[in-house]
């Protein structure tokens, strides 16, 4: 140690000053750097002994004299190490860590070293919440007439129904709030989408949009086919973001509620009680639209049982005739979709006035390096919720990333990334698991194949699929 502090550009220097008790005058002070100055401050504080170079500072609860010896640069870095790394120091915060420090050395700027070192702790990067998630103002999605982006997902498993479903598939329209819902026994491709092919669009037609999260089963080369079949676009959530679909999601927490209300102890006749339960939702006023889904869908309401129990029918003065009702009905809905607009503006700037009072912005470029947020590890008990680093390659729309790791690339919401502060740059990213929703390297929506034969698909796990001829886009 006492070769180090000799052989240090700051400590040597004090040494010999204070060795011959040579104060250097005012005047001549503002020669030496930052760090000898604060140390020639500190004179009467300073002591050498064995030939070492001390702090002199009194213990605030034994008020007894503590010798704090001055560490020369060369022995900080094992220093901070064994003060924070390691296991005996416990990677604890910054105040702790500079407590600890204080009671052995002592360094000018050392409580701005200690703030550094703990902040670019890797370690504490990937367990720590630090900056935490962003939170990007609320954006929405702009629809003008029904069925113009609908969005689908899948819930469960549910109790196993004694007709052997688990699973509900739910459809809802963004411009009407419109909901079905439908029971499966499983979620495969192949039952998704059956079932929505032959009990949603043979009934209500093909929409322009179909939206889904990143489920195997609408990533399936199956559904995809399904959609360009049909002419429809297919877009997607990020990763892990499940407030990019979040109209349907608030959907499934309404029909589990409602369900629990009916099903019996066993909790195995809920599909029995799904048909009704929907058939009440699209009966009542939404709160965004001020109208019931019935009525932006169809022009008018549907009769319930209590209206035909007391007579209470709609009062209207719709003819007769097939073509005047046409009429009617088209008047109706030119009438309801004004109003449904106005009040979905008025809805959506509410929403937005309350969810952007706790934004927490995020400037992420490419070439910046970043942690990113990853549920399945955040969730298991002592596991590591932020992984990487990651590279940024390039910014995909307002609110996603595309980022590089592992030899891939994903697509990211920006919620879902913090600075890397690390003191090493890697040259990829670290430890993250294969995860079938982080399979895919697109930044935009899937576009299927522009001819008309059907391919032949193989699959990583060896098998070969081909779509059948009722999925084929010719």
């Amino acid at each position: 140690m006492v070769m180090l502090q000799q052989g240090d550009q700051v400590t040597s220097i004090l040494l010999t000053l204070k060795k011959r008790e040579d104060k250097p005058p005012k005047n001549e002070v503002s020669q030496y750097s930052s760090a000898i100055r604060t140390l020639i401050a500190q004179w009467e504080n300073l002591r050498v002994v064995d030939g070492l170079l001390y702090v002199v500072s009194e213990d605030k609860l034994t008020k007894q004299e503590t010798f704090l010896l001055v560490a020369p640069a060369g022995v900080r870095q094992k220093v901070l190490t064994m003060s924070h790394d390691d296991r005996t120091a416990g990677h604890l915060g910054r105040d702790r860590t500079l407590a600890s420090v204080k009671r052995h050395v002592y360094w000018p700027g050392m409580a701005e070293d200690v703030a550094r070192w703990c902040r670019q702790c890797d370690m504490c990067a990937r367990r720590k919440p630090g900056p935490g998630r962003a939170k990007l103002p609320m954006r929405h999605v702009n629809v003008g007439m029904p069925l113009e982006r609908i969005a689908i997902d899948i819930m469960g498993p549910l109790p196993m129904s004694h007709d052997g479903y688990e699973y509900i598939m739910v459809v809802e329209d963004y411009y009407t709030k419109y909901a079905e819902a439908y029971c499966l026994v499983d979620h495969t491709a192949r039952s998704v989408g059956d079932k929505l092919l032959t009990e949603f669009i043979c009934r209500f037609g093909v929409p322009l949009t179909i939206h889904t999260d990143q489920g195997r089963e609408f990533e399936s080369h199956l559904f995809q086919h399904l959609c360009t079949a049909l002419g429809a676009d297919k877009t997607r959530t990020t990763p892990y973001h499940p407030q990019s679909d979040g109209m349907v999601e608030r959907q499934n927490r309404t029909i589990q509620q409602m369900l629990s209300a009916y099903v019996n102890e066993q909790r195995d006749d809920w599909s029995d009680h799904l048909d009704l339960i929907m058939l009440a939702y699209r009966a009542t006023v939404h709160q965004s639209t001020q109208c019931t889904p019935n009525l932006v869908m169809f022009g008018r309401e549907i009769n319930l049982p209590l209206t035909v129990e007391l007579g209470t029918f709609p009062v209207s003065d719709a003819p007769l005739c097939p073509v005047e009702y046409v009429e009617w009905v088209k008047n109706t809905l030119e009438k309801v979709f004004c109003f449904v607009r106005e009040q979905s503006e008025v809805s959506v700037q509410k929403q937005k006035h309350y969810h952007d009072q706790n934004c927490k912005l995020r400037e992420v470029e490419p070439g910046d390096w970043v942690w990113r947020w990853y549920p399945p590890k955040a969730k298991q008990k002592l596991g590591l919720g932020w992984t990487g680093p990651y590279k940024v390659v390039k910014r995909v729309g307002e609110s996603a990333v595309k980022i590089e790791g592992l030899g891939k690339t994903l697509v990211i919401h920006i919620n879902d990334t913090k600075p890397y502060e690390g003191r090493n740059l890697p040259e990829s990213g670290s430890d993250e698991p294969e995860s079938s929703e982080d399979e895919s390297e697109d930044e935009s929506e899937w576009s299927g194949e522009s001819d008309g034969e059907r391919p032949i698909i193989n699959t990583r796990a060896g098998r070969t699929v081909r779509p059948p001829n009722r999925y084929s886009p010719s």
